[in-house]
């Protein structure tokens, strides 16, 4: 509609968020695939090798190039959407469109303990307190281990990871490997959770990240492995790459976006190769780098925009996106873990990334605290209440209720108030009352942590029946020995 007397400058002042446009996208994408034809990747991984070569790639010893077509036909096979269970068989994420799901992140060496608040080497019952806390906050979609388990063997920690979640949340998971044959012995715990591992294929609960590229255009034989052995039984395979700007990619947003991209479409390939059809997730993380200690920042302006790019470019090929957010660079959950939290989680937020991992995580990634977690849920939901907008009809313009309050009149009365209000976000977290001298103020730090406190002293999640249990640490226990042996499930 047009209003007469007025000229209308919203299309020229228009502020839909996306971080580059259609025909940006376009520009990276051709980039992209030139990049891809033209500049030889590594592929550590014989099998890999003999796919890529089988379907046409140019092949140079352990390098190749990756022809147009073969991307093309990748992104017209491979899903756009599926998806995720919780472990009661319910449909809990559907992965697609613009659908925003926030989780936590992956396994870290360190934790800051919750009760001396000292950094130091993190153990499983961490992992297990990770999963009653996120168990119990709304705006926590999914779960990944966050701690390490540094208390047993480093080579099957993602079995034991994976025994902890099971056991104490039924959100989806995101688990990791460190071989495919950790991964077969995640995938029968999660069978035995739900009656069979074809009972599990057909309703999902768990989705695997398999590993990263090397960057830049290297992909290592365990990645490969476990990719291929994921796609081959159709587990939901997650590949991303870590870009890193100056050092490992172009300083250049744009040349860092491009490389991220060549290496994550190559899984793709590799992914519809080996099994047409089967459930690929890509991502890109964009790092700068403070050349003063040449270390990496995710808590940058260039972080929330070329991961944002990517991101609008995989909408632009309507394939399944990894997103990250929510991770800080500071070393406690304080200001700077606020502010890096909230602008990474409102961008992706807004941007529409599917699967965004890394609630919980502080110091970089090298370690995680249970109070982060609570800030983070706090975050999530100020952004999705951001990103809803407002409604505009009859109701909400209220315009017989103007007229019958009228001048200097008030609405908190008003039934329209009564039937609405709830509908204004509200906080768990924040302090919004007027100072009172008789009552002492409390820090944003000590209500996340009485938080904490609170859901730990009385939050149970479902238990699993114990026959159940026992069947998942049998498998675990096999997998010690397994470990211990030497030997391949």
């Amino acid at each position: 509609m047009a209003i007469e007397g007025i000229k209308s400058y919203y299309s020229a002042n228009k502020a839909k968020y996306t971080t580059i446009t259609e025909e940006e996208c376009e520009v990276i994408i051709e980039a992209t695939l030139e990049i891809m034809e033209t500049a030889e990747q590594i592929i550590g991984e014989k099998r890999t090798l003999e796919i890529l070569e089988k379907a046409g790639c140019p092949v140079n010893g352990k390098k190749v190039t990756i022809p147009r077509a073969l991307v093309l036909k990748a992104i017209e096979t491979a899903p756009s959407s599926f998806t995720l269970y919780n472990r009661n068989g319910e449909p809990a994420m559907e992965i697609g469109g613009t659908n925003s799901y926030f989780g936590l992140g992956p396994t870290n060496p360190y934790f800051c303990d919750f009760e001396s608040e000292e950094r130091r080497t993190s153990v499983s019952d961490d992992t297990k307190k990770c999963m009653i806390v996120a168990d119990a906050l709304p705006n926590i979609d999914f779960v990944m281990s966050l701690s390490g388990s540094n208390d047993g063997p480093a080579n099957n920690a993602e079995v034991m990871e994976m025994k902890m979640m099971l056991q104490n949340t039924t959100k989806p998971i995101i688990g990791w490997g460190n071989s495919p044959e950790g991964i077969a012995e995640i995938i029968e715990m999660c069978g035995a959770v739900a009656g069979s591992v074809e009972a599990f294929k057909e309703k999902p609960f768990v989705g695997i990240y398999v590993g990263d590229p090397v960057t830049p255009l290297t992909h290592p034989k365990d990645s490969l492995e476990k990719l291929l052995y994921c796609c081959e039984n159709n587990i939901p395979a997650i590949y991303l790459s870590d870009s890193q700007l100056g050092t490992l990619t172009p300083v250049t947003l744009a040349g860092s976006v491009v490389v991220g991209l060549a290496e994550v479409l190559t899984g793709l390939v590799i992914s519809q190769l080996v099994n047409e059809g089967c459930i690929y997730v890509g991502g890109v993380i964009n790092l700068s780098v403070d050349m003063k200690p040449v270390n990496v920042c995710y808590g940058s302006p260039e972080f929330c925009l070329g991961n944002g790019a990517c991101y609008d470019v995989l909408h632009y090929l309507n394939l399944p996106i990894w997103g990250t957010a929510n991770i800080t660079d500071s070393k406690f959950v304080d200001e700077q873990a606020a502010i890096e939290g909230s602008m990474t989680s409102l961008t992706s937020c807004l941007n529409g990334a599917h699967l965004i991992h890394d609630a919980g995580f502080i110091e970089g990634a090298m370690s995680a605290a249970l109070e982060q977690i609570v800030m983070n849920n706090e975050i999530i939901s100020y952004a999705r209440r951001v990103r809803e907008g407002m409604v505009i009809n009859e109701e909400t313009l209220a315009l017989d209720l103007i007229r019958s309050v009228g001048a200097g009149g008030t609405f908190i009365t008003e039934m329209h108030t009564l039937k609405n209000f709830r509908k204004v976000w509200e906080s768990t977290l924040f302090d919004h009352t007027i100072y009172d001298p008789a009552i002492k103020p409390t820090r944003m730090y000590q209500r996340m942590k009485d938080r904490v406190a609170s859901i730990l002293a009385t939050h149970k999640p479902q238990p699993l029946e114990p026959e159940t249990i026992e069947k998942i640490e049998k498998i675990y226990q096999s997998s010690l020995e397994r470990i211990s042996k030497g030997k391949k499930k």
